[in-house]
């Protein structure tokens, strides 16, 4: 029953999540299409020259935003809100920086860097002109990410999915009227894309006008060390974007030496394209874990930890065999859907995309594991998986096969560097079994007591049983013994009367009670709708029993985290 509110969580920001993944990849998806059938090859050409720039937007905020939230979630789960709001101003502040590096060396190194990253003089212009609205609306891209991993912390996953929804959908319909109807060109793609993000931050703020939120506004001066922690949390998951961006280069680089090397970089474009729509799932996978992980080691609640990561891995496991599957049968027509139309050209592509396929279920098994490492500050496994699949292999079997097979040597890349991934995988696993390190990480001296129970009025009898046997094995005081019975009581009751009757299905509540040293913590969790009991539309009596509970206990206070209601009181 314990665990139940652990798969519950994560199921929730999955779902939520895979919503908004999807989204983004069917948008990803539509803009290359668009771009494809209205510009031709060298605009999907220019889009991919210019994804290294947003990789650099992804790591700069992504690093941040990570390693933020992972200390953010911890602090949530220990009831250290002040702390949470101390790291969650910070994180802002450090964006507020990046956006203004970004734009100054976007602004005045524009040109040099589009050439860096491998445009060629055919191109040039169109990439420029591309490339020039995307830095002055770098903010924008930076933070829509920090906000939207701060938002999904502060257990509002439906706001963050919003987000992606309204960015989705306004990018797509501008990407039609500005190219298709009022014929702007690549320009046109640039500012529906800009456009439509600068959207999605203003529904992301949405959050922070709502009653009980956690997490609120504001700017912090930077400490140092806290930035070192962001870096170390973050690194795992932000070098990626780093690492990709340096990888987009070299192998476009690799690519346009070749005959014909502006469609095969074209190609190059929709195997990436198709990456985003074949990883959203493990992406989420991944980033659903992180809130809820963190949550859960505040709390040192090793067995939800534990089933949330297996609960994952079972998801991305079988997406990747689905999508792989779906991706090897029907490679041709997904090459011909961006616009090629040659045969020979589609055979070729053809088959280099299905070698990537095979790659897909390792990708999200790689994925998962490193955002577990990193939610469980292991800043050191999570940033040496980052740079071996993301970065080294890539580097190095890429300039292998890349001039030897071409576009098949595209695919065999990705494929061999998950296959490493999953190696040093293996090789963490056997040398430091994580689950024990985990348990020896969150263990406590203190007694404890906790046990979930579905909530309706026969339970509370249970309840009440459980809790006077364990206030006889603790030797617990008549009066606090009396006193923890009838908190849990009246809370169950009030939490029956006003909000149960109005969920559709069955409610669980699980009771946690800590002796540190003849003071008694209590923690009370369930999942019913956003519900205060102190809030309650009550009577007389019921207002003045709860009164009553606050005044008598030394400690009381209700918070709204993930997708829980959670009372904590000291009696």
């Amino acid at each position: 029953m314990e665990k139940k509110f652990a798969v519950n969580a994560y199921r929730m920001f999955l779902i939520w999540g895979i919503f908004s993944a999807l989204g983004t990849a069917v948008s990803t998806l539509v803009d290359a299409v668009l771009i494809g059938n209205y510009i031709g090859s060298d605009g999907l050409a220019v889009t991919n020259i210019a994804t290294p720039v947003f990789l650099l937007f992804a790591l700069l905020s992504v690093t941040t935003a990570v390693g933020a939230n992972v200390l953010i979630g911890q602090a949530l789960g220990k009831s250290e809100t002040e702390e949470a709001n101390k790291l969650f101003h910070i994180q802002l502040t450090a964006g507020l920086v990046e956006t203004v590096v970004c734009m100054v060396t976007g602004i005045l190194g524009g040109r040099k860097l589009l050439y860096a990253i491998g445009a060629t003089d055919t191109i040039i212009n169109l990439a420029e002109s591309y490339i020039f609205i995307v830095f002055l609306c770098a903010g924008a891209f930076i933070f829509y990410y920090i906000l939207s991993y701060s938002v999904r912390s502060d257990g509002d996953p439906k706001t963050a999915a919003a987000a992606s929804v309204v960015l989705i959908v306004l990018n797509i319909v501008l990407d039609i009227l500005f190219m298709g109807i009022m014929n702007f060109g690549i320009k046109g793609a640039s500012l529906a894309l800009c456009i439509a993000t600068f959207c999605g931050v203003l529904v992301l703020l949405t959050h922070f006008m709502r009653k009980h939120t956690l997490l609120h506004l504001g700017l912090a001066v930077p400490e140092k060390d806290i930035l070192i922690e962001f870096v170390k949390n973050g690194f795992g998951t932000g070098s990626a974007f780093l690492f990709q961006a340096v990888v987009i280069s070299v192998f476009n680089r690799l690519l346009v030496k070749q005959s014909d090397g502006v469609s095969l970089v074209a190609f190059y474009s929709i195997l990436y394209t198709m990456s985003t729509f074949a990883y959203a799932v493990s992406d989420d996978a991944s980033s659903a874990l992180t809130p809820v992980v963190t949550i859960f080691k505040g709390e040192k609640d090793v067995d939800s930890i534990m089933k949330v990561v297996y609960t994952a891995l079972k998801v991305v496991m079988c997406a990747g065999i689905a999508i792989s599957g779906l991706y090897m049968i029907f490679a041709s027509q997904i090459i011909q859907l961006f616009g090629v139309t040659d045969s020979g050209q589609i055979q070729l592509f053809a088959k280099g995309f299905r070698i990537f396929a095979l790659s897909i279920t390792l990708t999200g098994i790689n994925a998962v594991m490193t955002s577990f490492w990193q939610s469980l500050s292991r800043a050191k496994p999570a940033g040496i998986m980052s740079v071996l699949r993301n970065f080294m292999m890539m580097l190095i079997l890429g300039n292998i096969f890349i001039p030897r097979f071409g576009t098949n040597g595209l695919g065999i890349t990705y494929l061999c560097c998950e296959g490493t991934g999953i190696l040093f995988l293996l090789y963490v696993h056997i040398r430091s079994n994580t689950e024990e390190m985990l348990k020896k990480d969150c263990s406590t001296v203190l007694r404890s007591y906790e046990k979930a129970y579905v909530i309706n009025k026969d339970s509370i009898a249970e309840i009440s049983s459980d809790l006077e046997k364990i206030s006889e094995e603790w030797e617990i005081d008549f009066k606090q013994a009396f006193m923890i019975n009838f908190v849990v009581e009246e809370v169950i009751l009030n939490i029956i009367k006003f909000a149960v009757d109005k969920e559709k299905k069955e409610c669980s509540i699980a009771i946690r009670l800590v002796d540190d040293q003849g003071e008694y913590i209590m923690r009370i969790r369930d999942d019913v709708a956003d519900y205060n009991p102190f809030e309650s539309d009550g009577d007389e009596i019921d207002h003045a029993v709860l009164k009553m509970i606050q005044k008598k206990t030394k400690y009381c206070d209700y918070q709204r985290k993930l997708i829980f209601n959670y009372l904590y009181l000291i009696l």
